[in-house]
């Protein structure tokens, strides 16, 4: 998208105040190692593809990029004690850097997610406008009916897609991952029929 001075200007100021919040951001360290972890778990045979970056410059959605072989993951990280999903022209809000991050990677073409991190998930729960923020900021991947019935067949596995991500749960177990074209491939074709060979081919 064009960069008009006000974006600029706003896009120098937001990369300049979350430098500075870094500093003392133990909330984001620990997150950072949590994905480093879990990139390590997922990818260990090209873990060197993966790369991450914090607070990026002249970027909307600024906190982290984690660049995946699949996609680019980009979250925001907000460690308040409240939050507002805001307007899409207000600048400074949420919706407004979420939709304009979404519009500078569908002109790079790029295969993206983006992921709003809150440090207390009880008041996500709580609030209503926060339950599909992901279903209202991109296009979700669709699911092709043969994969859909191999995962129904599955007792008590219940599942979502949301914009480019999985998120599955049976009983008190639950996960999400990337969801490239190629795990519904693999899905269809080794056809899983229990929840343990499932998790495996989602880990």
């Amino acid at each position: 998208m064009e960069r008009t001075d006000a974006i600029k200007q706003y896009l120098k100021n937001k990369h300049q105040g979350g430098e500075n919040n870094q500093k003392g951001g133990l909330f984001e360290d620990f997150y950072a190692v949590y994905q480093i972890v879990s990139c390590i778990a997922k990818y260990k045979s090209s873990f060197d593809r993966v790369e991450f970056q914090t607070q990026l410059e002249d970027t909307f959605v600024d906190d982290m990029l984690i660049a995946h072989p699949e996609l680019n993951m980009y979250h925001q990280l907000k460690n308040t004690q409240s939050l507002s999903w805001g307007k899409v022209d207000k600048q400074g809000d949420i919706a407004f850097d979420f939709a304009h991050q979404m519009e500078d990677c569908k002109e790079r073409e790029e295969n993206f997610a983006l992921k709003l991190v809150y440090s207390l998930k009880e008041i996500i729960h709580k609030a209503e406008r926060f339950k599909h923020v992901n279903l209202k900021i991109y296009s979700d991947v669709g699911l092709s009916e043969d994969c859909k019935k191999v995962l129904d067949a599955i007792e008590g596995f219940e599942y979502r897609i949301s914009g480019r991500m999985f998120y599955w749960s049976i009983g008190r177990m639950n996960g999400s991952c990337p969801w490239p074209d190629k795990i519904e491939t693999e899905i269809i074709r080794q056809h899983p029929t229990d929840k343990w060979e499932l998790m495996s081919m989602l880990s």
